[in-house]
């Protein structure tokens, strides 16, 4: 089983690997937009129809290009991230990511009104009280009877 140090620094490897591959796909897909755009400009200039159809189809893919321009931009700065992220996690010290504890666990569970434990046939009997009895005094509530 990988320590937490190479879990996370594998995890960020192959995040930023596709996060690049993303950056680069979008890239190809920006210049094929800006393509298309380019040849619908030439066409609405051809046919002399400057309000047609192929300057309306132009400038979709003209918007299309900028997104792409975006979405590739964005996927770099995720990969540059990442490829961060494991550089530090592989030089990080095996002790101090292992001494990671995840938040939002509780080490004490509460008792909570109307959930109990119920034993099943053959199960020993559940301690009535959870508290090992040389501590009983130490979380006693007092009542003022004792």
């Amino acid at each position: 089983m990988p320590s937490a140090r190479e879990h996370l620094a594998e995890f960020h490897a192959k995040a930023a690997t596709h996060h690049g591959d993303a950056a680069d796909h979008h890239d190809g897909l920006e210049k094929s937009a800006a393509k298309m755009s380019a040849a619908h400009k030439k066409l609405a200039k051809e046919s002399g129809l400057t309000d047609g159809p192929h300057t309306e189809i132009a400038a979709e893919w003209e918007r299309r290009a900028g997104l792409h321009k975006g979405n590739a931009s964005s996927h770099r700065e995720y990969a540059d991230y990442h490829r961060s992220a494991a550089l530090k996690c592989s030089k990080a010290m095996e002790g101090d990511l292992n001494k990671l504890v995840p938040d939002e666990i509780s080490g004490v569970t509460p008792d909570r009104p109307g959930i109990r434990a119920i034993p099943r046939a053959g199960q020993r009997e559940l301690p009535s009280t959870p508290v090992s009895p040389e501590f009983e005094k130490l979380v006693a509530i007092e009542t003022g009877d004792e």
